[in-house]
């Protein structure tokens, strides 16, 4: 009889009433705030996906109005130099050129880079950082110095030899790929049968070998 007296004595005191409502405005402040904080998240995924469907109309009529305009381009330099005009509007970080050469090498970068990719170098990497280190490494442009204290050995690349005629198959097909990804297909003027794939065909062939 004693315990519940006492307890109820404790329930009751006023101090800690005080604390108890306190604890529940606060609660229902907390709650107050993450039921804004979801609708904030609402509205900003609304405002997001409605500026990316934005961007993705005014890109294709960017495109539309190019294809309609643009003369073929048959050269690896008129193709360089159109990717150069479209490129800050719909390739701006370089993803879609980075993809069509890896497809065109094999090289997978993250394998062909252990240290730095262990040191989260290519987590916040642009295609142009990556489509450098994947050059580099097909085209032995790569120079390897020991990390102290570490079983690694990090990169450290060189210039590569743009004047061989196997990377000058590589840019073209690279510029290829690229246009052809962007949907330019249409201006390219068609390669002679025995050129067209060449880079790959010899890479691919390359690869097998080494199997």
């Amino acid at each position: 009889m004693d315990f519940w007296k006492n307890l109820r004595a404790v329930l009751t005191h006023p101090d800690l009433l005080r604390e108890m409502e306190a604890e529940q405005q606060h609660s229902a402040q907390i709650e107050q705030e993450l039921a804004e904080c979801v609708d904030q998240a609402e509205l900003d995924k609304f405002l997001f996906e409605r500026e990316c469907e934005k961007l993705r109309n005014e890109a294709g009529e960017f495109r539309s109005a190019l294809l309609a305009v643009s003369p073929k381009v048959s050269s690896t330099e008129e193709m360089k130099r159109f990717y150069g005009l479209i490129a800050p509007y719909l390739d701006r970080y370089g993803i879609t050129m980075f993809h069509a050469a890896k497809r065109l090498t094999g090289i997978n970068i993250y394998t062909q880079f252990p240290y730095e990719d262990k040191r989260g170098l290519f987590e916040a990497a642009d295609g142009h950082m990556l489509l450098r280190y994947l050059t580099a490494a097909q085209f032995h442009a790569v120079t390897w110095e020991v990390v102290p204290g570490a079983c690694y050995e990090k990169a450290v690349l060189g210039k590569v030899d743009a004047t061989t005629p196997e990377y000058q198959e590589f840019e073209r097909e690279l510029y290829v790929k690229t246009l052809e990804n962007l949907g330019f297909q249409s201006i390219l003027s068609p390669a002679p049968e025995q050129a067209r794939g060449l880079f790959q065909q010899k890479n691919e062939k390359k690869r097998g070998e080494a199997r």
